[in-house]
């Protein structure tokens, strides 16, 4: 039986989505994170949507996490998702992010060094 790994703060404010991963992720994590995040989309009845993941916390995740991390940003791809800024400590980190999950290129998205730039750019969306 394998466990879930890493922890995951979701958070929604008005038509906001904030995440904050912190720590290393598996299948069973990512799965977490996809269920939960759906849960909130489908709440939003269509409505347009913008996300702030904060992944300043984040070490990595197994293959099959990004497996299913790409699985659900195909999914997200077909919601109401205006855009979704990336704040970032690690260039390492987002290049293996960009390369490991192709659909995010189907995303507005853009990465930060820091919540106030990433919030700033997703304020223009709003």
């Amino acid at each position: 039986m394998s466990y879930s790994h890493g922890e995951i703060e979701i958070s929604l404010v008005d038509n906001v989505i904030t995440v904050v991963f912190i720590g290393s992720f598996n299948y069973e994590s990512v799965l977490d994170y996809s269920n939960r995040i759906k849960s909130i989309v489908t709440s939003l009845k269509e409505k347009p949507f913008v996300m702030i993941i904060d992944n300043t916390k984040l070490e990595g995740a197994t293959p099959e996490g990004f497996e299913e991390l790409d699985v659900f940003n195909s999914w997200l791809n077909q919601t109401q998702l205006k855009a979704k800024a990336f704040i970032m400590n690690s260039e390492v980190n987002k290049a293996i992010i960009e390369s490991r999950t192709p659909s995010l290129s189907s995303q507005n998205t853009c990465f930060f060094s820091n919540y106030q730039e990433a919030n700033e750019w997703i304020e223009t969306f709003r």
